[in-house]
């Protein structure tokens, strides 16, 4: 497997990734199986994010005992900072973990969602929080959209 540095994070992800979107409809246990496999195959950044249905439990069970061989993404759609913590706090239980590598706005595609969630009370302040914190490594955003 080859791996990249992502951005300026001085994490080495793998170059194929592996998104968790689809783990609602497929077994548990197939989930479990199939992150382990690409795991033993060098993949080791996993995407998620708490609106993903049960990807968070599911991803967090096929990594037990392994969580140090992994780079772990999730995200959110909230817009405030209360919200964007209670995500944040509610993605750590489900998938049992106390570090997130890589936390991230889910969907900032527009110039309205951007200086919500950029405001003072806006989501990326609890991001901050939760990185100065410990909670989290790294902060991003999605962009569901065209530029």
């Amino acid at each position: 497997m080859r791996y990249r540095e992502l951005g300026r994070t001085g994490l080495k992800v793998s170059a194929v990734g592996f998104g968790c979107i689809k783990f609602r409809e497929v077994p548990e246990e197939e989930v479990i199986r199939a992150v382990r496999r690409a795991v033993e195959l060098g993949v080791n950044y996993f995407d998620t994010a708490n609106s993903y249905h049960d990807s968070e439990e599911k991803l967090g069970k096929a990594i037990e005992g392994i969580r140090d061989r992994v780079i772990i993404s999730s995200k959110t759609y909230a817009r405030e900072a209360q919200g964007a913590w209670e995500h944040i706090e509610l993605s750590r239980e489900r998938m049992g973990v106390d570090y997130i590598d890589i936390y991230m706005l889910h969907s900032v595609s527009d110039e309205e969602t951007y200086r919500k969630v950029t405001s003072p009370g806006g989501a990326l302040e609890a991001l901050e929080e939760a990185r100065a914190k410990g909670v989290i490594g790294h902060i991003g955003a999605s962009i569901h959209r065209e530029l």
